[in-house]
C-alpha cells in the first residue's frame, strides 16, 4: 500500500511538474537582474502553494508589456496602475490583489512621485524654477517616473513636452537617479521610494539630492512630490482560468507580512484589490490613452452613435428628392400640354369665318378672333382687356 500511494503521488507530482509553468510578467522598471532577485522568490512562493505548479518570472520593459498581454504571452502581470488601467480597457484585464510595499517597517500600498535634483543646485526648487531645464523620466507610460510630476507641473502651468530646454527617458529608475547626480540632466523624476532604496544599498546619499515642491504625509515617510495614488495591483489576463486566478489570490492574501519572498521583494504582503480611479482621474486630466479623446466628438463618433437618425435623414433626403425632380417634371408636362391646348384652341378660333370674342365677368374682353378684328377694325390688342359693351355698342 505504502509503495502504491508513493508511486501514485510520484506520478501526480511528476505530472505537474511536466505542465507548462505558469508565466508573471512583472515590469521591469529597475533592470531584469533587479526584476528577477525580487520576483523569483514569488513564483517560488506561489508554485508551492498552488499545489506544485511551475510559476516563473518573465521581465517586461516598459513597451513589452501591451505585446505580451495581446498575444497571450504570460498569464498575469505585475505592472504599475498606469499600465494596468489601459489593460484593464483595451484587453480586459483584471486585478485580484494590490501590493503593500514596505515603507519602512510598516506596509503601504500606495504610493508617488518625487522630483529631484542636486543639493548644490540653488536655482531650482520648485517646479517653477524648471522651465528651460533638462530632465529626465523613467519612461512616458512610467506612472511615478513621469506620469505623476507631469500631472503637478502641469498645475503649475508648466507643460513638460513646451516649456522644457529637453525632455528624456532613461528607461530604468535608477538611470534617472544616476544621470542627475552626475548632472547629465538638471532634474529628474522617479516614484517613490527608489532614492532611499538606492542609499540603503550603498549606490547614492540622500545628501546629494533634494526634493522639490516637498510634500508631507503623516503616514507617508519617503520624500514625495505628488499626490498619493494605489499601489501595483497583480492582475490576470483574460485567458487565464478563473479556478487558477482564485487560487493565486488567495496564496497572495494569505502571505504572511514578515514573508521571506516579501522581503527579497521589499513588500509587506497583499491586500484586496484597492479602487484605481485616481489613476483613472489623472490619466483624464492629461488626456492620455485610454482617454486621449476624451472631450473629442469627431464626425465618426456621431456616426456610430446617431447612425440610425442619419440614415433616416439620408432616406428623408433622398425622398425629397425624388419627389421635387418628379413634380418638377410633371409641371412641365402640364405647361406643354397647356400651351399645346392654347395652340389648338387658337387655330380653331381663326378658321372661323363669324367674329367670335369672349369675357369674363365683368364684361371685360379675354380674347378675339382674327374674323372679330376684320368686322370691328379693332385689333386683338385694343379689345383685350376692355369692357367690350363700351367698345362694340357704343362706338
Amino acid at each position: 500500500m505504502t509503495l502504491l500511494l508513493t508511486l501514485l503521488f510520484g506520478g501526480v507530482e511528476q505530472a505537474l511538474a511536466n505542465e507548462p509553468p505558469i508565466r508573471i510578467g512583472v515590469l521591469s522598471h529597475r533592470g531584469d537582474e533587479t526584476t528577477y532577485r525580487m520576483w523569483r522568490p514569488t513564483a517560488e512562493y506561489l508554485a508551492q502553494a498552488v499545489h506544485g505548479r511551475p510559476f516563473e518570472i518573465v521581465p517586461l520593459d516598459f513597451d513589452e508589456v501591451s505585446e505580451a498581454v495581446r498575444f497571450e504571452e504570460v498569464d498575469f502581470v505585475l505592472v504599475n496602475p498606469g499600465i494596468y488601467v489601459n489593460l484593464e480597457v483595451l484587453c480586459r484585464v483584471s486585478r485580484i490583489a494590490t501590493l503593500n510595499n514596505l515603507v519602512g517597517d510598516e506596509p503601504r500600498n500606495v504610493f508617488g512621485g518625487v522630483v529631484f535634483t542636486r543639493r548644490d543646485r540653488t536655482d531650482i526648487n520648485t517646479f517653477a524654477d524648471l522651465k528651460g531645464k533638462h530632465m529626465m523620466g523613467v519612461d512616458e507610460t512610467s506612472l511615478g517616473g513621469f506620469q505623476m510630476a507631469w500631472r503637478e507641473m502641469r498645475e503649475e502651468g508648466l507643460d513638460p513636452y513646451r516649456d522644457l530646454a529637453s525632455l528624456r527617458f532613461g528607461g530604468i529608475h535608477d538611470e534617472v537617479v544616476m544621470a542627475v547626480l552626475s548632472g547629465e540632466v538638471d532634474v529628474g523624476t522617479v516614484r517613490t521610494d527608489i532614492l532611499e532604496r538606492m542609499h540603503s544599498a550603498g549606490a547614492v546619499s540622500l545628501t546629494d539630492f533634494k526634493v522639490l515642491s516637498p510634500r508631507l504625509h503623516p503616514e507617508f515617510f519617503f520624500e514625495l512630490s505628488t499626490r498619493l495614488y494605489p499601489e501595483w495591483p497583480f492582475s490576470k489576463l483574460q485567458h487565464t482560468p478563473n479556478e487558477l486566478a482564485q487560487k493565486v489570490a488567495v496564496a497572495l492574501l494569505n502571505m504572511p507580512d514578515d514573508h521571506p519572498a516579501g522581503r527579497a521583494g521589499n513588500y509587506a504582503g497583499w491586500t484586496v484589490p484597492l479602487d484605481y480611479q485616481p489613476v483613472h482621474e489623472l490619466f483624464q486630466d492629461l488626456k492620455l490613452p485610454p482617454y486621449a479623446e476624451l472631450g473629442r466628438f469627431t464626425l465618426m463618433d456621431a456616426m456610430r452613435k446617431y447612425w440610425y437618425w442619419l440614415l433616416a435623414g439620408v432616406v428623408f433626403i433622398l425622398s425629397m428628392a425624388f419627389m421635387t425632380t418628379w413634380v418638377a417634371r410633371l409641371n412641365r408636362e402640364l405647361s406643354r400640354a397647356k400651351s399645346r391646348l392654347e395652340r389648338r384652341h387658337e387655330l380653331i378660333l381663326n378658321s372661323v369665318a363669324d367674329g367670335i370674342y369672349g369675357v369674363d365677368l365683368q364684361g371685360n374682353s379675354t380674347f378675339v378672333n382674327r374674323a372679330m378684328e376684320r368686322i370691328t377694325g379693332w385689333s386683338a390688342e385694343e379689345l383685350i382687356g376692355r369692357n367690350q359693351h363700351e367698345i362694340l355698342h357704343h362706338t
